[in-house]
């Protein structure tokens, strides 16, 4: 028998030379490998002709090899093998890159199975890295191959190799879900589950296994929430008082009117902070919906009763634009107004900024005189609490996790019954059910209506070289009219990823090339603070034409006149991200466009994804959609902290999301009789308080 706690190199057969590759995956045990499960699955028993494989984003085929060609790449020497594949509907090409066996392993007139994912190049579908095997090997396969996440030397072939060396061994692991519900529910043990994923006899496998794990992780989720509200049930926060006439001088002296759906939620927030029981609410809604201004609201009807707030946020430059706003907001009240970065501390009354000492701060902080504190969750934190602390803001709540959630609403009085009220805002817009599996701790309040005179965004799909001649033209168009342009790159420097385009190289080729006339900016993560500032506050005093950045503008960046956003490598990102993006332009009355590129390695279905979101503008739509085609972790954003660490479970599925929410009501009520219940509970309440 094998512990699931042993080292991968300790299990015959794997060694330290597989298992050191299989560590790039993060994979160091053989608990790790039994639980890294397949994203999707080849039927080899049904492939596609070559002519049919030409829609499909991966296809499985056969084919006989007709040409073998190795080179080596004039740039990086990068060694490059390219096979031509025939079959009765037609021929496509193969290309592996930086693997100089595959055309040693290949032999012409021979036939193949092939399985992988298909690229485009000059709209000319091709196999990118297939693996394969020779016809005659074909029995020696399993009916479903299954296929995994994979990195740079890890392929999936390694990683089923390595489960089958696991596999021939025996071994016990600890299943947390009761006996109880297994046997109700007529789940398959969890042993047998790991074996249904890994190696399936059929598509009902498959299915049983992955609703077994998918409702495991909903139940464990919807037990912390449970937990979460029982935790509440026990604390008392200050009642607010409700300033009427502060609030409706503010509303009146906004520069735009309260759309009907802000009107309800402030009212509807400030009422409820007036209660002795802690507020918890999310405020959801789509890109420029006018989330910050109910906040806004919210935070001055606590300094109108003598309640200080904290207004957290992910990153400095939202921090610098939310202090930005509510220095403007609040330019007619005496409200301090604090900024707290690792760069920055600063205050603003009436509409005046100074820049502060960091002990100055402190001290202004401690006595009481700055109501509002904007600034990074991590340095918020380390402050220390204000005085009279009365409502906490945390802003890109998808960002935090049910834990962290917790802890930013306790701040510094983990032992303490009196705690703030809690309101936290997403640009992202949740639907019903995400929200419920997600947010199931907290209250939700969506924000659906636009403010009034905005144009929606045309969307295009640049997919030709022509195409992006004409978008360079039109960005000379609006440049020329002084407004501004974003070119968002996926990384920052080049990388060996081929074909994807960083901020680095693209600044330098449209600055050198393309866009002489034109100045051109850059930002990223890297930058230091005062470099990222000066950047963002001249594309706002409109010193800069052409800003390439990342997607640190993904939320926050509020810069009216920008009327173009190029997105490159688009396929890499979520609707909903899209989505994010496209809303740094439109945030105003002059037309806005956002041109979406994906690479010339992006599949058919990515660019039928893209054109799906060039016809969708509205930001509930979209989050739905991407839910269902993508998983809530990718659709709403590259591995964020707030989105559970689910490997099975759909957020999109109500039934099971519900069951799982009743059966986690069962385990509370249960506890003081059942022992794995009380287990499961005492684990789940010690990981809420885990920081």
């Amino acid at each position: 028998m094998i512990s699931p706690s042993a080292p991968l190199e300790k299990v015959p057969r794997i060694g330290s030379l597989f298992a050191s590759k299989l560590k790039r995956l993060g994979l160091r045990t053989v608990e790790d490998l039994l639980f890294y499960f397949p994203r999707t699955y080849h039927d080899l028993t049904h492939p596609v002709t070559i002519a049919e494989a030409m829609t499909k984003e991966e296809a499985v085929m056969v084919g006989t090899v007709e040409k073998i060609t190795f080179i080596r790449s004039r740039v990086k020497r990068l060694a490059i093998t390219q096979a031509t594949i025939r079959d009765d509907s037609g021929e496509i090409r193969a290309v592996w890159f930086g693997n100089r066996f595959v055309a040693k392993t290949l032999k012409k007139g021979v036939p193949y199975l092939f399985y992988g994912r298909l690229g485009v190049e000059h709209n000319n579908p091709f196999l990118v890295g297939p693996q394969f095997e020779r016809i005659n090997n074909r029995g020696n396969l399993p009916v479903l191959l299954a296929v995994y996440p994979e990195t740079k030397g890890v392929t999936s072939k390694l990683i089923r190799y390595a489960l089958r060396m696991v596999m021939s061994h025996s071994f016990a692991i600890r299943d947390p879900l009761p006996v109880a519900i297994e046997t109700h529910e007529h789940f398959p043990s969890l042993v047998e589950t790991l074996r249904m994923l890994h190696v399936p006899k059929n598509q009902e496998e498959i299915t049983r296994a992955q609703t077994r794990v998918a409702f495991a992780e909903l139940l464990n989720l919807q037990l912390k929430h449970l937990l979460a509200r029982r935790e509440r049930m026990d604390l008392s926060a200050p009642p607010i008082p409700l300033a009427i006439q502060k609030l409706k001088d503010f509303v009146s002296r906004l520069p735009f009117q309260l759309t009907n759906d802000q009107r309800k939620a402030l009212w509807k927030i400030v009422n409820e902070c007036g209660k002795g029981f802690p507020m918890q609410r999310l405020l959801s809604g789509d890109v420029g919906s006018g989330k910050t201004a109910v906040a806004a609201g919210a935070i001055l009807n606590a300094a109108a009763g003598g309640f200080s707030s904290l207004f957290m946020v992910p990153t400095e430059v939202l921090a610098l634009q939310h202090f930005a706003t509510l220095t403007k907001l609040f330019s007619h009240d005496s409200i301090v107004i604090g900024l707290a970065t690792q760069a920055y501390w600063r205050v603003a009354t009436s509409g005046k900024i100074r820049n502060l000492s960091r002990a100055s701060f402190l001290k202004k902080l401690e006595r009481g005189e700055i109501m509002t504190t904007i600034g990074t969750h991590t340095l918020i934190a380390s402050i220390g609490r204000p005085p009279r602390l009365g409502l906490v803001v945390v802003d890109e709540q998808h960002r935090f996790g049910v834990s962290q959630r917790a802890s930013l609403a306790r701040g510094s009085m983990q032992h303490e019954t009196v705690v703030p009220h809690y309101l936290s805002l997403t640009a992202t817009p949740i639907p019903r059910t995400l929200a419920l599996a997600i947010y199931g701790d907290l209250d939700v309040t969506q924000l659906k209506e636009l403010p009034r005179g905005r144009i929606p965004v045309t969307t295009r799909v640049i997919l030709t070289p022509e195409d992006r001649k004409d978008l360079y033209e039109h960005v000379r168009r609006e440049a020329s009219l002084k407004h501004a342009i974003f070119v968002l790159c996926p990384h920052i420097d080049e990388k060996d990823t081929l074909g994807v385009r960083a901020v680095t190289s693209e600044y330098k080729r449209l600055s050198k090339e393309v866009f002489l006339n034109l100045k051109v900016g850059m930002l990223h993560g890297r930058l230091g603070s005062d470099e990222k500032e000066r950047s963002l506050k001249a594309l706002f005093k409109k010193r800069l034409d052409v800003l390439v950045t990342t997607s640190v503008i993904e939320v926050g960046v509020d810069i009216p006149h920008a009327t173009i956003m190029i997105i490159e490598n688009a396929e890499r990102f979520g609707l909903a991200q899209l989505h994010q993006l496209r809303g740094r332009v439109g945030r105003s009355d002059i037309p806005s466009f956002c041109y979406v590129i994906p690479s010339q390695e992006a599949g058919m279905e990515s660019r039928v994804r893209l054109g799906k979101f060039a016809e969708l503008t509205d930001g509930f739509a979209l989050a739905e959609l991407d839910l269902k085609l993508r998983g809530p972790g990718d659709a709403l954003g590259n591995v964020q902290s707030g989105f559970p660490d689910l490997k099975m479970a759909s957020l999109f599925d109500l039934p099971l999301i519900e069951k799982a929410r009743a059966w986690a009501g069962w385990i509370i009520q249960s506890q003081t009789k059942l022992p794995q219940a009380r287990e499961l509970v005492a684990s789940t309440t010690a990981s809420l308080h885990l920081e």
